[in-house]
């Protein structure tokens, strides 16, 4: 995904590829795991790569009648520039 103007942009590709990926509402819980790179902190501030995705994601979910139960957050920093993130999904 990329920053700021185009986060958007891809995120709508994205989303597609996780609408698939929802499982059905049968009243079971169900997990959904998103990943992604991120570029390091730069002080306070909104992370555009990672919120606007994230956003599109729940809007979607909540849009088609799904709960989400709990969110996980993980990032593992590389080195001073990026690092792996993942997001942990558990939904109904």
């Amino acid at each position: 995904m990329v920053l700021g103007k185009n986060a958007s942009k891809v995120a709508e590709v994205r989303i597609e590829e996780i609408e698939k990926s929802l499982a059905a509402k049968d009243g079971n819980n169900h997990v959904l795991i998103i990943n992604d790179v991120i570029g390091a902190p730069k002080g306070l501030g909104v992370n555009d790569r990672l919120t606007v995705p994230l956003e599109k994601v729940f809007s979607l979910m909540y849009s088609r009648g799904y709960e989400v139960v709990d969110v996980k957050l993980n990032i593992d920093y590389l080195d001073s520039l990026a690092g792996y993130c993942n997001v942990l999904i558990i939904y109904r």
